[in-house]
């Protein structure tokens, strides 16, 4: 009976879902935790230390106003509060920018999206999931994750990375992994950085040829006809701007603009 691989975290490290790198798209931006419990324990401790400091104050206040008191005694009470209140004003302007440091962090939390769904097939180890599969479920599930960077074209990156997942479950791993460490998961990562740059750069160099020489080739057939070169034109420039902005973080509209020109 074949031994069951069991992966361990320090084993798959940056390769915890593998095809993630390799379809650099907007839809698959890092994905961190946002931790909005421990943001709001912390903006409520620092509510409560200010409403002590505060309570303080009104104490000193109160006391300087009382009406049994002559114009002396009021006099010699503030001055010898005066070093107090002087502390105590400082501490509360310390307390201050702590309380509004939790609230502009808790704020730029808020604003960062939420991660779209992520794909959930991953390069199996030996057949078995392992994290990855864990990984998915926890983004499915834990509502507490926020993407570093915004989505674009989210509906179109998703569908390109649900077939695309089918496609690289089985070719890739047997073209760019050496078929001994297909199943080693502790020797080296499944996808390592540099099978990541040959395959993307082997991906790019293809299908750019591909449309040169398509381009070559009908370009002559049709160039009596302006409204058929400018739709060649227009499909080429689109095919490039989609190609490029998959494997870059560069926005499509950009890379779709300077093709064109």
């Amino acid at each position: 009976m074949r031994e069951r691989i069991e992966a361990v975290v320090e084993d798959v490290h940056d390769n915890h879902s593998q095809f993630v790198p390799l379809l650099n798209v907007d839809d698959n931006p890092p994905v961190i935790r946002r931790f909005g419990s421990l943001h709001t324990r912390v903006m409520l401790f620092r509510e409560y230390e200010l409403h002590n400091l505060e309570q303080e104050l009104l104490a000193l206040d109160r006391a300087k106003d009382r009406p049994n008191d002559s114009v002396l005694e009021r006099k010699l009470y503030e001055e010898r509060s005066w070093g107090g209140r002087t502390d105590l004003i400082n501490r509360i302007d310390d307390k201050l920018r702590e309380y509004h440091d939790a609230v502009q962090r808790a704020r730029s939390f808020a604003a960062l999206n939420k991660p779209a769904v992520r794909k959930s097939r991953f390069y199996p180890a030996d057949s078995y999931q392992s994290l990855a599969q864990l990984e998915a479920n926890t983004s499915f599930e834990d509502g507490d994750f926020i993407s570093v960077f915004d989505r674009n074209s989210i509906r179109y990156d998703r569908r390109l990375q649900m077939a695309w997942s089918l496609f690289t479950e089985c070719i890739p791993s047997r073209l760019f992994i050496l078929k001994t460490n297909r199943r080693d998961m502790s020797a080296k990562p499944i996808m390592s950085a540099s099978h990541i740059r040959l395959m993307v750069g082997s991906l790019i160099a293809i299908t750019a040829i591909a449309e040169i020489v398509i381009a070559a080739l009908v370009a002559p057939r049709i160039l009596g006809s302006m409204p058929m070169l400018i739709s060649m034109i227009f499909l080429f420039s689109i095919g490039f701007s989609v190609l490029f902005s998959i494997f870059t973080q560069a926005k499509r509209h950009e890379i779709f603009a300077a093709t064109s020109a």
